[in-house]
């Protein structure tokens, strides 16, 4: 009878399908130390950039705003009545419009300067992405561009290019009172530093790094 029963044991303990049971728990208590785990963690780890973009991207443009394409770039107004500069450079960099991150336009070319100016085609007057080095005090000295876009000259110019206004830029309210780049007011650019004219700002959304 003993040789029977062994006989069964040895039999049933056999089995394909007891085997695949016994692998699998096998498998499981392995997977429970400490370092097989490393891979996984290292994978939720690479998803997390995934995440954070997703989280970035959180602020995309209202849907009232439908921004103009040109030359591989996406240019929106946004209305923001007396915004000041820094504050319109802050929410130009917190937009995003088809995944791409914005900042204040940059108005490196004639054709762009026209197209932006075409946009806006009123006497409103909005912020761009032109600033002064901070305690500039002659008005055409310091311009720069915001993203990294280098410096531009405080007169009519075409390389690098820049299209002032007749007197422009002028410091009008006295030395360093206007150390930020207003366009729309004029037929060419202004230096501005107060936000009564300000009707808001215009965001640029890049496709391509060269314009």
């Amino acid at each position: 009878m003993k040789t029977t029963w062994k006989l069964i044991g040895s039999l049933v303990t056999s089995t394909p399908a007891l085997s695949r049971i016994t692998e699998f728990e096998r498998s499981r208590r392995r997977f429970s130390c400490p370092f097989t785990a490393i891979p996984l963690i290292l994978a939720l780890f690479a998803f997390l950039p995934t995440m954070r973009g997703a989280e970035s991207r959180s602020d995309e443009l209202p849907a009232s705003i439908v921004p103009a394409y040109y030359a591989g770039h996406y240019y929106a107004l946004v209305s923001a009545p007396l915004i000041h500069w820094r504050a319109a450079d802050v929410a130009a960099q917190s937009l995003f419009y088809l995944g791409l991150e914005g900042h204040l336009v940059t108005l490196t070319t004639p054709g762009e300067n026209a197209f932006v100016a075409a946009l806006i085609g009123s006497s409103s007057e909005y912020w761009a992405g032109g600033y002064q080095t901070p305690g500039q005090r002659k008005p055409r000295r310091g311009w720069t561009w915001v993203h990294g876009e280098g410096a531009f000259p405080g007169t009519v110019s075409l390389a690098p290019f820049a299209d002032w206004y007749a007197g422009q830029p002028d410091d009008f309210y006295g030395p360093g009172s206007e150390q930020y780049l207003a366009i729309g007011l004029y037929p060419g650019w202004n230096d501005e530093g107060k936000v009564a004219n300000i009707a808001g700002y215009v965001v640029e959304f890049e496709l391509t790094l060269d314009k």
